[in-house]
């Protein structure tokens, strides 16, 4: 018995570690190749180390973005609390990006982690053989389509889903108040991350009603946490659009101004239309989910699929093309629905039959729901990234150190720079110390920024803007830069006006304008 104990708790050690590991190392790739933004990455990677006071205050560069400095406006996300405060206390050493992208990777391990635990459950034996299938399945579960899409452009609402499937897993594996720890951080993560939840969990709920056809026997507790998570949010909403107004996400990135003006029969078409030819990885396994719960008569599969129908709702009128054409981050609620076969037959074990066998519906139910949405995600259009995979692999640690080298030379020698016009990449770096006049959405800058420049800092080959290092080899020609410098082990390019090789203590090659 101990030998099973320590069994499952080596190999849940290693589903969680193995996409961690993968996924921490993508979003550091993503910064150190000069794909970050400075919207969201370095955003939030600057919130992530800088939120220790109890009004979480955007950075300075970013005021005239937002609706005054307070980020509570966009988003009530008081986890950004917690890892300000564990980074100033234990792990300031660390860059704030590779802190950031170290949350983001434990995001998709927690993904992995709730599926082997609910996994662990369903197993007829703990041995090493289903031990291992187990762990594989965890894994392949982490990198689900939803994922994948999610990861091009990294973002927090990773953690929903992430601690969703944690708070199911640990609940209905008999570690209750281990899910009310994961439900209590779940919560803090955004204000309607409550909702996502009640979702869920109302739709378990009802499903549970229509097997026991009786109120009694309903899961009590499960209801109160419904109830609870509703309340949670609605009333962090209400106090978010009371003491802190501004931005109406829900009109701006959704509804419109006037709501709804921008609706049309074309417009709907056209979405369909572009979700049909590119979404195969989201839609074929929701068919696939609703075939296999008729099937193996486990209704509780279509919990996930039936619980984010209203947002798919709400995302297929939005005014932004984001959301609409579900990508990158915008698909974070389905990475529930494909991640949810094991959990489901947990449920229906708990809830309903103990006994049954279902190992061959939740190996068919994985293959055709996870598996397939991994199968079908290359060669989509509207992600940022389509093969983020090639990005799975170590990021060499002289390029990461040398960006930093760098960091901090132009921190201490900014006198010798002038006027600085950082690229976007770059301005995903220095967050903190970054002004307006510095910075240009996308590389795009005022007629007064180019004029008064006199060094830029950026990418040779941006990967987030294709057309972004053009726009600097422009401004450098305009300029009449003659000063062109590639710091050496990276793909950082340094023009100035003035000589630099002699007063920045970092290794530089000289390059003509033609070269870049």
């Amino acid at each position: 018995m101990r030998s099973n104990k320590y069994l499952s708790t080596i190999f849940g050690t290693l589903s969680t570690i193995i996409p961690t590991i993968l996924y921490t190392n993508y979003v550091i790739y993503y910064f150190y190749t000069g794909r970050a933004t400075l919207l969201d990455a370095g955003w939030f990677s600057y919130l992530s180390t800088h939120s220790l006071s109890w009004s979480i205050t955007n950075p300075p560069v970013l005021y005239s973005a937002k609706s005054g400095g307070s980020f509570l406006t966009t988003h009530i996300s008081p986890f950004f609390h917690l890892l300000s405060l564990l980074y100033d206390k234990l792990l300031s050493f660390i860059p704030a990006d590779i802190y950031f992208a170290l949350f983001i990777g434990i995001s998709y391990g927690v993904i992995s982690l709730a599926i082997f635990i609910a996994g662990v459950r369903l197993l007829p034996k703990v041995n090493l053989i289903y031990i291992s299938i187990l762990t594989l399945i965890s894994i392949l579960t982490s990198l689900n389509g939803a994922s994948l899409a999610l990861i091009g452009f990294p973002h927090i609402e990773i953690a929903i889903p992430s601690f969703i499937l944690l708070f199911i897993s640990l609940y209905f594996s008999g570690y209750k108040k281990l899910s009310i720890v994961s439900l209590l951080f779940l919560l803090l993560i955004r204000e309607d991350a409550g909702l996502h939840l009640t979702a869920l969990l109302l739709m378990i709920i009802l499903i549970q009603l229509l097997y026991l056809r009786s109120l009694k026997r309903l899961d009590y507790t499960l209801i109160g946490v419904a109830i609870f998570s509703l309340i949670y949010s609605l009333t962090v909403i209400f106090i978010q659009k009371h003491y802190f107004p501004g931005d109406n996400a829900l009109a701006r990135i959704y509804l419109g101004n006037p709501p709804f003006a921008h609706l049309s029969a074309d417009f709907i078409k056209h979405r369909l239309n572009f979700i049909i030819n590119n979404r195969e990885y989201l839609y074929l396994p929701a068919l696939a989910t609703l075939m296999i719960s008729l099937i193996s008569r486990n209704l509780f599969l279509l919990a996930s699929l039936l619980a984010t129908i209203p947002w798919m709702a709400l995302s297929l009128i939005a005014v932004t093309n984001m959301p609409g054409t579900l990508s990158n981050y915008y698909t974070f609620p389905l990475i529930i629905m494909l991640s949810w076969p094991i959990p489901a037959f947990l449920i229906y074990k708990v809830y309903i039959d103990r006994t049954k066998d279902s190992r061959v519906s939740i190996l068919a139910s994985v293959v055709l729901i996870t598996l397939l949405s991994i199968a079908l995600f290359p060669n989509n259009r509207g992600n940022a990234d389509n093969s983020p995979w090639r990005g799975f692999h170590f990021t060499k640690l002289q390029r990461v150190t040398k960006t930093q080298k760098l960091l901090y030379t132009i921190r201490e020698n900014k006198k010798h720079l002038g006027n600085i016009l950082f690229g976007e990449g770059l301005s995903a770096f220095v967050v903190d110390t970054l002004q307006k006049e510095e910075y240009g959405y996308l590389n795009h800058f005022f007629k007064p920024q180019i004029e008064s420049a006199d060094s830029l800092i950026y990418y040779l080959h941006s990967q987030a803007q294709k057309p972004a290092f053009e726009i600097m080899k422009k401004i450098i020609k305009q300029r009449g830069m003659k000063y062109i410098y590639l710091v050496e082990g990276t793909d950082i390019v340094i023009a100035s006006q003035f000589e630099l090789s002699d007063i920045l203590p970092i290794r530089l090659k000289r390059l003509t304008i033609d070269s870049l």
